[in-house]
């Protein structure tokens, strides 16, 4: 906060609260003074209200245009009208409150609450809720999401799903999601972005374009994937650090951070990296001396190093090459720049997988649908092929037991999975028997299971060629073994994460995968992995346990 007779100068061009203040953190004092020209030329004004040592407020108001699309929201919002009642499930109050507040302009009826679990409560004793909003801050299990889904199929006012996103999970490939929500957006939420996903969701049943999932990457996955690169970021700015980060995960790297020079070549002797990303001006030890010492040491001198620098000189460039380094990106990088470079040097095991040989699926629908990210549609089918393999003979189990509704249910979540990968046969035959089942008619004889049953063995035979080089082996062909203690932790990590239900396990068990290579635990660990990624922490729980009893019994064995 500043004082009164500061506050009157804090619009002032090169003024600041104290003379101390450039001297401590930077800056020139013109930023509020640009803003202020800005917000005048928007016919709008800007102010502060600042408490000394507590501090401050700043407001503007700005002018316009009228955006012609907001007619075609309101024409459009009359189908709301059609909703009788919605439930909001998020456990962050703010984001709560603002959305019952775009729910309320909405005309539209809302409860909330702070779970899935409380919201499955509410839903399965009030059947008069037609949507349902969930963020992805609820705690939730894969079991619990299931029962939303059954809730959703036994609906009988044909219940939406719509979830909210953190911008850090807007590349999600959760299973679930893609296979029973509606619509989807990321925070923060709009009062156009809530209203367009409301339409998107009801919209299904009123001729509308169905919903689809956004990506937000520049990467063409034509050309590579970088699926599961392992990456050495070499940065000492944790703003920067943050940055880069996001934008390597973003398209499935796994990025291991070091701040300096000295962190940097701990780290590289003791882990496998695919490209190191190497700033040039850190502290402790710059990039050139890292990079120098790095190519001295003969078992790592075909690790490649790419430098980040702000400075594009010719004597930078050619200083880098001095050195060793292999390449250079230039900051502020985009997203495009830094994939293609890092694409260079990524080795064949990580290239992408060749689609075009899938089988009973509309590939460039599809593609089209996911934004050309193939290395999502590669998960996705891999997923769908695990998960649906055995559909059929579930489906002939629950009717043998006169289990209707799940067989109802099965078929459902078959055809939604299905539909939105493309699988237009599965899709259709899947839809053809589910109609059936609803309408409560007998199968005269097994031959629409049995066509069913084709179709996805068909596909899953074509999955298999996805995965020939996707074991464990390939992602980490020349992993070492850390010590103990690392081992150590990484069990404890995930053993913590399993046990509260965290979806951060699925990184570390990454990371425990790349420190346990031995032929004994890869079983274990790769069903370890499965389990996670299906959100089945109970089993995930149990596959940790026994992991960890069969490294004791090794190293009791390795002892004696």
């Amino acid at each position: 906060g500043v004082s009164p007779d500061q506050n009157q100068r804090l619009f002032e061009p090169f003024i600041q609260a104290e003379s101390s203040t450039t001297r401590k953190y930077g800056g020139t004092g013109l930023g509020l003074a640009i803003s202020k020209k800005i917000i005048q030329l928007m016919q709008g004004n800007i102010w502060v209200e600042s408490v000394q040592d507590q501090g401050s407020v700043f407001y503007f108001t700005a002018s316009f245009e009228y955006d012609s699309q907001t007619q075609a929201i309101k024409d459009s919002l009359p189908l709301i009208d059609t909703l009788s009642s919605a439930l909001v499930i998020e456990k962050n109050e703010s984001c709560k409150k603002v959305i019952l507040n775009m729910m309320e302009a909405m005309h539209i009826k809302t409860k909330s609450c702070n779970g899935i679990k409380s919201g499955i409560d509410i839903l399965s004793s009030q059947k008069d809720y037609d949507l349902v909003i969930f963020s992805d801050q609820s705690d939730h299990t894969l079991e619990e999401l299931m029962q939303l889904v059954k809730l959703k199929v036994d609906s009988p006012r044909n219940m939406h799903i719509i979830r909210i996103y953190s911008m850090h999970k807007a590349d999600s490939t959760d299973y679930f999601d893609y296979a029973n929500i509606d619509a989807a957006i990321y925070k923060p939420v709009t009062p156009t972005l809530l209203a367009n996903a409301v339409m998107n969701a009801i919209g299904k049943l009123k001729g509308y374009e169905p919903f689809t999932l956004h990506y937000h990457t520049d990467l063409n996955p034509e050309s590579y994937s970088l699926q599961n690169v392992n990456v050495l970021l070499v940065e000492d700015n944790e703003i920067n650090q943050e940055l880069a980060s996001v934008i390597l995960m973003d398209a499935g790297i796994h990025v291991v951070i070091a701040s300096n020079g000295e962190e940097a070549l701990s780290l590289v002797k003791r882990k496998n990296f695919d490209v190191i990303l190497m700033d040039v001006q850190m502290p402790v030890m710059d990039g050139f001396e890292t990079t120098r010492l790095i190519r001295e040491d003969t078992t790592l001198s075909k690790i490649p190093i790419i430098a980040m620098t702000a400075n594009v000189y010719t004597e930078i460039k050619d200083k880098c090459i001095q050195v060793g380094m292999n390449g250079y990106i230039s900051k502020p990088f985009n997203r495009s720049d830094l994939y293609s470079i890092i694409a260079e040097f990524v080795p064949d095991v990580h290239r992408s997988n060749d689609l075009s040989k899938i089988e009973g699926v509309e590939l460039e629908q599809t593609l089209t649908r996911l934004n050309s990210n193939r290395t999502l549609l590669n998960n996705l089918l891999i997923k769908f092929s695990e998960i649906h393999l055995h559909d059929v003979a579930h489906i002939q189990e629950a009717l043998k037991q006169g289990d209707h509704k799940r067989a109802i249910l099965i078929t459902h979540t078959l055809k939604g999975t299905s539909g939105n990968l493309g699988a237009q046969r599965i899709h259709l035959l899947a839809g053809k028997l589910e109609s059936d089942l609803r309408k409560n008619l007998k199968l005269t004889d097994e031959s629409p299971l049995l066509e069913l049953s084709e179709a996805i063995s068909e596909l899953v035979n074509s999955v298999s060629l996805l995965r020939k080089d996707d074991s464990f082996s390939t992602n980490i062909p020349n992993a070492k073994v850390s010590s103990n203690e690392e081992r150590s932790i990484l069990l404890t990590l995930l053993e913590k994460y399993i046990n509260e239900h965290d979806i951060d396990a699925i990184s570390t068990c990454d990371a425990l995968m790349n420190h346990i290579v031995a032929p004994t635990y890869v079983d274990l660990l790769n069903a370890l992995k499965k389990a996670l990624e299906h959100y089945d922490f109970e089993n995930a729980k149990h596959l940790l346990a026994s992991l960890k009893d069969q490294i004791n019994i090794d190293q009791e064995v390795s002892h004696e």
